[in-house]
């Protein structure tokens, strides 16, 4: 996708799940661990995104259960280059396998953690937020729905 420095960037940020863990990840775009994710295309649906990005970044297949939140970071201290401003969509996703190949030029490694320990982990404070409200309401249905 194109930048353009006047305008936000819309990105899907991905929880994967797998059997109770979420996979982190660590790359050289953004400091520290988080969540996998990119940029949703223009006439892209963002659950179409992040099935993409899903395959692009980790080599497998996700099924997308819904909307966690949305989220703004403008000149985010922990991206490289501080001059973006980012709309993140963050959606939580089942993998099929817990077996990644990673996309090495976005992803440099990479680890599953139980579920319970990810607010803990995570260095990003948009990250720590919506996995600790997650955690604390324990039903997806109550995730918002994109109609």
């Amino acid at each position: 996708m194109e930048s353009n420095p006047t305008r936000p960037e819309p990105v899907v940020g991905l929880y994967v799940t797998y059997k109770g863990r979420i996979v982190m990840v660590k790359g050289p775009k953004w400091n520290g661990w988080r969540v996998p994710g990119g940029h949703i295309e223009y006439g892209e649906d963002m659950f179409d995104a992040a099935r993409r990005e899903a395959k692009e970044e980790l080599g497998i297949n996700v099924i997308p259960k819904g909307l966690m939140g949305v989220a703004q970071a403008i000149k985010p201290m922990d991206f490289r280059k501080q001059e973006k401003h980012f709309i993140f969509f963050e959606i939580l996703c089942e993998a099929e396998t817990d077996k990644l190949v990673l996309e090495e030029r976005e992803i440099s490694e990479y680890k599953w953690v139980a579920l319970a320990d990810a607010a803990n982990m995570f260095e990003s404070p948009i990250s720590k937020a919506v996995i600790s409200n997650y955690l604390k309401s324990g039903d997806v249905d109550r995730f918002i729905k994109v109609l």
